[in-house]
């Protein structure tokens, strides 16, 4: 490895505790900014299609795998985002990416129902 300057600061950085603490206040100093007024849908779909997996792999293990339907607390999408310091999943629900991946809310059961294609399933 060449040691130019940018190599041993990236090494200084990943290994020093002493300078990973002012980095990460830094990020979460700056985090606001670095969100601010993005379109978080590519991030929540992620963080969905996680917990999607998740309850599928949950399902798989109490022999109900042959499940075409998977339902996810909103609780549980909502307490990730909050991690992230979203907290409006309105436009998420309504956006192109959710409903393409067969997602559907249920408002009055604050749930979101996830419908797997059965090719899917046949995998499975």
């Amino acid at each position: 490895m060449s040691k130019n300057k940018s190599n041993i600061g990236y090494i200084e950085f990943s290994y020093s505790g002493r300078q990973i603490r002012p980095c990460t206040k830094f990020i979460f100093t700056f985090q606001q900014y670095l969100l601010f007024k993005k379109d978080h849908s590519e991030l929540l779909f992620y963080i969905l299609r996680q917990l999607s997996q998740d309850q599928l792999a949950f399902l798989r293990g109490t022999n109900e795998s042959q499940a075409l339907v998977i339902e996810i607390d909103e609780k549980d999408l909502k307490d990730k985002a909050k991690q992230l310091n979203i907290h409006d999943l309105k436009p998420f629900y309504q956006s192109r990416i959710f409903e393409n991946n067969n997602f559907v809310y249920d408002a009055a059961r604050k749930v979101i129902i996830h419908t797997i294609p059965e090719a899917i399933t046949a995998e499975l």
